[in-house]
């Protein structure tokens, strides 16, 4: 919500002081500001909610198919799906590479390159939570069907 804040308020300062809607990196400045500031951000916090829901939703579910109940095995919980620790380390690359992406369109020659490598590490860490997240899936789904076949 900060990002959608901030480039509000920049484009609002943008209407109230002409001289600054008429610089060169001002609409690049605010595109920055709202894609990578917002719209990126509520997107990887909306996979970090939704994803462990539905993965414990569905572990869940599927307990439910166990005829005897003294078979049933452990399912983790939505924090265990992806660990908080995890999430707040690809936050922070993410954070760092949003301000490189700020720089960059203030002064391009110099953080160009530092800002897309960050903003990738940012996306490797975003896909290294979520492909663990249904790698844990997998394994405890494995372990339900298995307790269910035995039964």
């Amino acid at each position: 919500m900060v990002g959608l804040l901030l480039s509000v308020l920049f484009w609002l300062s943008g209407l109230l002081w002409s001289d600054l809607g008429k610089q060169p990196f001002y609409p690049i400045l605010l595109g920055v500001l709202f894609i990578a500031g917002f719209v990126l951000s509520v997107i990887q916090g909306m996979l970090y909610k939704i994803i462990p829901f539905l993965i414990w939703l569905h572990l869940q579910n599927q307990q439910l198919n166990i005829l005897n109940p003294l078979k049933m095995i452990k399912t983790p919980n939505m924090k265990q799906v992806i660990p908080d620790s995890h999430a707040h380390f690809q936050f922070w690359v993410y954070m760092i590479a949003l301000i490189a992406l700020i720089g960059t369109v203030l002064q391009p020659p110099y953080l160009g390159n530092s800002a897309g490598l960050l903003l990738f590490g940012s996306f490797l860490g975003l896909t290294y939570n979520l492909y663990r997240a249904w790698w844990l899936y997998l394994k405890v789904s494995r372990k339900i069907r298995q307790n269910s076949i035995t039964t």
